[in-house]
């Protein structure tokens, strides 16, 4: 049996989000109000919330909500003028300084998932269609031996490209195979740079400048004409920027992979920023096509 203490423990270390609210405002909103639902309902039980005018909250700082949620104090202004938008909040502000009062109803919370859940449900039927396609066609990939423009495992070298037709050009058959053999280069599982992802998403912000260097040496052990690249500051920025993206994480490891093709057939230039291109506007993208 779970003691007390432990209890507390797990009730303070993981809080959790609405999928319904992460969907619609995104995740770092979705943090910040899960915190603060937290807060109002530890300071409702110790009957300790504040009343000024027609507003009952609680007080809590930019930075107090830093370090519950390990955001950016960036993506907290912004998450909480997106959840006043959706009326989700109420702020009374102090100024000269002084941190914010915040109320919240409950009931007005609830109708708002409610009120938006078959959104968040055609959504997700949507993913799964996009998944069950992908998943068809590449079964159908193995089967009929794609062409290079085709989307491929890059780590599937088991099909070979070569023919025995004598009267092939060899120049052109040795263009072709170089461009195959790069590929069968780039050491890296879809599954395991979406593992890496996720584990950059759900970080805390004091583990990040480790999780940074290992997600950097892993993508460059990945590629070997990468191989002896050492990390820049604008390396990890571009790192960071996958935390923030709206994209889920098969999604940004498929836009990698695609962008490592091309620098191994020589198709971008060898630099290693150029695995991330593309990627910032698909996430803008993502977030026009659901705006939070």
């Amino acid at each position: 049996m779970i003691n007390e203490e432990l209890m507390k423990k797990i009730e303070y270390d993981f809080i959790a989000l609405s999928k319904v609210v992460n969907h619609k405002v995104g995740m770092s909103a979705a943090a910040v109000l899960a915190t603060m639902i937290y807060k109002y309902k530890y300071w409702e039980n110790k009957e300790e919330l504040t009343t000024k005018g027609n507003l009952k909250g609680f007080y809590i700082s930019h930075s107090d909500l830093k370090e519950e949620t390990c955001l950016g104090l960036s993506q907290i202004k912004k998450a909480i003028k997106e959840l006043k938008e959706e009326n989700l909040i109420r702020i009374k502000r102090q100024g000269q300084g002084k941190p914010n009062l915040y109320g919240l109803d409950e009931t007005n919370i609830n109708q708002y998932i409610e009120d938006n859940e078959e959104d968040y449900n055609n959504w997700r039927l949507k993913i799964r269609e996009e998944n069950s396609s992908e998943t068809l066609i590449n079964s159908l990939i193995g089967e009929n031996r794609p062409s290079r423009e085709s989307k491929i495992d890059l780590l599937d070298s088991s099909k070979s490209t070569t023919t025995k037709n004598k009267s092939t050009k060899n120049k052109k058959l040795k263009t072709n195979t170089n461009r195959i053999n790069a590929v069968s280069e780039i050491g890296v599982s879809e599954e395991d740079l979406m593992t890496k992802i996720s584990e950059l998403q759900e970080s805390k912000l004091e583990d990040r400048p480790v999780l940074y260097k290992e997600f950097y040496r892993f993508l460059r052990d990945s590629v070997s004409m990468f191989e002896n690249f050492k990390a820049s500051d604008s390396d990890f920025e571009l790192i960071e920027s996958l935390i923030d993206s709206p994209c889920e994480s098969h999604f940004i490891a498929n836009k990698i992979k695609e962008n490592a093709r091309s620098i191994m057939d020589k198709r971008k230039d060898c630099r290693f920023g150029n695995l991330f291109v593309g990627i910032q506007e698909m996430s803008e993208n993502f977030s026009a096509k659901y705006p939070v």
